[in-house]
C-alpha cells in the first residue's frame, strides 16, 4: 500500500483535476491520477480510487452546470449511464487483478489513444 497522501497537498491534484473536469469533462480524474502517482507516491490503483473521489462530486456539479446550459440530451445520457454501470464492475475487477506496471501502462495507453483520436478526427 502507498504512503498516505499528505492532506496539505491533496488540494492541488484535486484543484487541477476539478478545473480540467469542468473544462474537458470527466477527464479531470485522468489528470489527477498521474499527479497522485508521480508527485504524491500513490500506487496506480489507489490513485485511480482517489481520482474517483474527485470525479463523483465534480461530475455532479459539472453535469448540473452543463444541463443548465442546455447541453445534455437526457435520453442519450441515460443510455450511456446504463452502459457505464454495466461495465464498471468489470473494469474495477481487472484493475485489482493486474499488476501495477501493467495497470499504469494501460492507463497511459488509454490516454495516448484518446488524445490521438481527438487529434486525428
Amino acid at each position: 500500500m502507498a504512503d498516505p497522501l499528505n492532506p496539505r497537498w491533496a488540494l492541488l491534484p484535486g484543484l487541477a483535476g476539478g478545473v480540467s473536469l469542468g473544462l474537458f469533462g470527466v477527464g479531470g480524474a485522468m489528470l489527477a491520477v498521474p499527479l497522485l502517482v508521480l508527485f504524491h507516491g500513490q500506487t496506480q490503483v489507489r490513485a485511480q480510487g482517489l481520482g474517483l473521489a474527485l470525479a463523483l462530486p465534480g461530475c455532479s456539479i459539472s453535469l448540473a452546470q452543463y444541463a443548465h446550459s442546455g447541453y445534455i440530451d437526457w435520453g442519450v445520457g441515460a443510455l450511456l449511464a446504463l452502459g457505464g454501470l454495466a461495465g464498471v464492475p468489470y473494469g474495477v475487477t481487472w484493475a485489482h487483478r493486474v499488476d501495477e506496471t501493467t495497470l499504469t501502462r494501460a492507463f497511459c495507453l488509454f490516454l495516448v489513444i484518446g488524445g490521438l483520436a481527438l487529434l486525428l478526427k
